[in-house]
């Protein structure tokens, strides 16, 4: 099989499990995990009144703030960030994404796949890549879990940034 066709097949994979992973969401207004809305690669949970499609949709909104209608309230120390409300609907940016798993060159969290390629990070759900920039890869571009997975190196303290290249390991202590 040619690098190209597998790496189709690999797109091809890693959307059907997506699509599988959200396919409680469907139409139906349900509630649950739906996915990742952007801008950046928000985790988003349905919880009444809702369809995953327009819990994402509303999400979208909200984070470019045109998400007329709706009232959110921030949480500490809860399973969410963001709980926003509109009538009698019910819509959670959740405060950690769901696992990535890696597919050779590419990790998938939820409905995204992201990657690495001519040293830039890009992202597709689905269709085609979408360029996030150049190093330094950070969270507010990527979800932590994928940039993670991509096997990256933490630049700082707390894993919010990487770069490309082997991930350093504390030097080992010198014995006295």
């Amino acid at each position: 099989m040619s690098n190209v066709r597998r790496t189709r097949f690999r797109l091809a994979l890693a959307a059907s499990l997506a699509a599988s992973s959200l396919a409680g969401c469907g139409a139906a207004h349900r509630s649950g995990f739906c996915g990742l809305a952007t801008p950046g690669f928000e985790p988003v949970a349905v919880v009444h009144g809702l369809s995953c499609a327009a819990g994402l949709h509303a999400v979208h909104e909200i984070e470019i703030d045109q998400g007329g209608g709706w009232t959110c309230s921030r949480a500490m120390h809860a399973a969410y960030e963001l709980d926003c409300r509109a009538a009698r609907q019910e819509v959670q940016i959740l405060e950690n994404p769901p696992a990535a798993f890696r597919h050779g060159a590419f990790v998938t969290v939820a409905n995204w796949s992201f990657r690495v390629a001519g040293g830039r990070l890009q992202a597709s759900d689905g269709g085609r890549w979408l360029d996030l920039g150049g190093p330094p890869f950070c969270v507010t571009a990527a979800p932590r879990t994928a940039l993670v997975a991509l096997r990256l190196r933490p630049i700082t303290p707390h894993g919010g940034c990487f770069t490309r290249g082997l991930r350093s390991h504390p030097p080992a202590r010198a014995a006295r």
